[in-house]
């Protein structure tokens, strides 16, 4: 679990989301964050498992941090 990440807002890249990635999106807002944070957002908001919450979650910060748009 990466912790403590926040958003680059220096960065230029454009990024691409679904629905589920603009909720992330808000959710992190201009705070510090954790996964278990934003697990526990998807799973409150969605009709999902914790389990698959947390790989949405992981797999979304990934691709996040691979465009440089959050620092982890």
């Amino acid at each position: 679990m990466i912790e403590n990440m926040k958003l680059n807002i220096e960065v230029n890249n454009m990024v691409v989301m679904n629905d589920t990635a603009v909720f992330l999106w808000e959710a992190m807002g201009d705070n510090e964050f954790t996964t278990e944070e934003l697990t526990e957002r998807l799973t409150a908001e969605y009709d999902v498992t914790p389990e698959d919450a947390q790989k949405d979650v992981e797999a979304f910060v990934a691709e996040m941090v691979k465009a440089k748009v959050i620092i982890a």
